[in-house]
């Protein structure tokens, strides 16, 4: 898979949840009024869909020190956006720059309805852009889908 997901939602702690998502690397984000504990960024998609990430990448920019990242900002997955998953946690590689999470196995790709980013040390959602890749589909496990068409015809 190779195309990136722009179809979600933002949602988050961030004055503006957009931000992250917008495609302008931006010099350092706010995160709004909870600075001083946890937050969280991310993206959900409409009811009865999900998302099957084969890569994940954050550009980080202007921090003095990874700890506040590393071992301490997790990526979080949910189908009910109340009860996440953990799918990784950044580790002490986390540096300036794009930064990347991939999966090489199809079998492994996780599949939610939302995404987020989240950390409970002030900072660590301080994240400048996120690119999600994969594809957005339909929640089910059915290898066919049967869809009603509707057709219109106006007057005009």
């Amino acid at each position: 898979m190779s195309e990136d997901i722009k179809s979600g939602v933002p949602f988050g702690t961030l004055t503006n949840n957009s931000v992250p998502f917008d495609d302008v690397l931006v010099v350092s984000p706010t995160e709004g009024a909870q600075v001083d504990g946890a937050c969280h960024i991310g993206i959900k998609f409409k009811e009865g869909h999900v998302a099957l990430l084969s890569q994940v990448k954050w550009f980080l920019k202007d921090f003095n020190d990874n700890s506040i990242f590393a071992d301490e900002t997790k990526l979080q997955g949910s189908n009910d956006g109340v009860t996440y998953t953990d799918i990784f946690t950044m580790d002490e590689n986390v540096h300036e720059g794009w930064n990347y999470h991939k999966w090489e196995d199809p079998a492994d790709y996780p599949r939610y309805r939302y995404y987020r980013f989240y950390g409970t040390k002030s900072g660590s959602c301080r994240i400048n852009e996120i690119k999600a890749t994969g594809v957005e589909t339909v929640d089910s496990p059915d290898a066919n889908k049967a869809c009603s068409a509707v057709v219109n015809i106006g007057a005009d």
